[in-house]
C-alpha cells in the first residue's frame, strides 16, 4: 500500500503555520479525562431536559380512583417488571393545590403480558406523577425512598392510558394506581372468553405463577388487592386456596377470609371457569 506524505506548511508559501499547530491548552484541557468523565452525565441531563413527558399535566388524586374505575377507563392493562426509574422534573404547586410538591418520573417497564389493548415493544416507558419524597402515612406511587414502595424487578399490573403520544398511569400520586403482583410470572395466562376482566385479574393475583413460593402466596393475602376488583369471586378463590393449598398457605387464606367476615371452607368446588394452573 502506498502512502502520500502531505507537504509541511511553509511560511514562504503564505500559509499560516498556526493553522497546523498543536491543539491549544484550552482544547487539551477540555479533552482531559475529568472532562470526558462528565460527558455521560451531561448527555443524560440533556436527554431529561428534552424529555417529551415534560408537557404532561399531573392529575389530582381522587378517592374515586378505585380498581373498578381503573378497569373501566384504562384502555391498556399490562403486567410487567420495573427495569429502571428516571426523574424527569420536579414541581411546586398544582392547579388544585398550590402547596402540592411533586415529581414527574419515567419508569421503564419490561412487559410480560398484555391483558387489554396493544403494546408493541417489550420494554416501554411509562410516565407517572409521584410526590418524590418521603411522606407520613401510607406509601404513594413510585420508588422506595422517594415516597413509594417500588423496587427494581418488582412485578406490577399497570393500568395505562395514552396522553400526547405517550403512555402514563391511569391516575397519579396514589399507590392504588398500580397493583402489585406477588405471585410471580404467568406466561400461560390469557383471558377466557366471556369471563369478566375483574375475575381474570383476581386469578392472576391469587394463583401461583412460575416458581412462586409459599411466602409469595402469603404476601398476596397481606393487602388482598383482589377484593377491590371482584369481591365475590375473591371469596370463592380464597376458599378454594384454603381447601387445596399447603397448610401454611391454607391457614393464611383462612385468616384473610376471617378478616373480611367470610367462612373458611375445608372443601369447596373450584370457582366457575377456574383453571387449575395459570403457569
Amino acid at each position: 500500500m502506498n502512502y502520500v506524505q502531505l507537504p509541511r506548511p511553509s511560511t514562504a508559501s503564505g500559509r499560516n503555520p498556526a493553522a497546523f499547530s498543536t491543539p491549544s491548552r484550552s482544547f487539551t484541557a477540555a479533552m482531559s479525562p475529568s472532562f470526558l468523565l462528565g460527558v455521560p452525565v451531561l448527555f443524560v441531563t440533556l436527554l431529561v431536559a428534552c424529555d417529551p413527558g415534560r408537557r404532561l399535566v399531573a392529575r389530582q388524586p381522587l378517592d374515586s380512583d378505585s380498581p373498578s374505575r381503573r378497569l373501566a377507563f384504562a384502555p391498556i392493562i399490562a403486567v410487567g417488571t420495573i427495569v429502571r426509574n428516571t426523574k424527569v422534573i420536579q414541581f411546586q404547586g398544582a392547579n388544585w393545590d398550590e402547596d402540592t410538591a411533586g415529581q414527574l418520573n419515567r419508569v421503564t417497564v419490561h412487559i410480560e403480558k398484555v391483558l387489554r389493548g396493544n403494546v408493541r415493544d417489550s420494554n416501554i416507558p411509562v410516565y407517572y406523577f409521584g410526590y418524590g419524597r418521603r411522606l407520613d402515612g401510607p406509601p404513594g406511587l413510585g420508588m422506595a425512598g422517594t415516597g413509594g414502595r417500588w423496587r427494581i424487578g418488582d412485578r406490577e399490573i399497570f393500568f395505562l392510558r395514552p396522553d400526547s403520544g405517550l403512555l402514563r398511569t391511569s391516575c397519579d400520586f396514589a399507590q392504588r394506581c398500580v397493583t402489585p403482583l406477588a405471585t410471580g410470572e404467568h406466561p400461560g395466562f390469557h383471558f377466557e372468553p366471556g369471563k369478566p376482566v375483574a375475575d381474570s385479574i383476581v386469578d392472576l393475583l391469587l394463583t401461583r405463577g412460575q416458581n412462586c413460593t409459599d411466602q409469595q402466596m402469603k404476601q398476596a393475602f397481606v393487602h388482598c388487592y383482589a377484593f377491590g376488583f371482584s369481591p365475590d369471586y375473591t371469596v370463592k378463590k380464597l376458599q378454594q386456596i384454603a381447601a387445596t393449598e399447603d397448610p401454611g398457605v391454607s391457614s393464611e387464606a383462612c385468616e384473610t377470609l376471617a378478616d373480611f367476615a367470610h367462612p373458611c371452607l375445608t372443601h369447596t368446588p373450584e370457582p366457575p371457569g377456574h383453571r387449575t394452573s395459570l403457569r
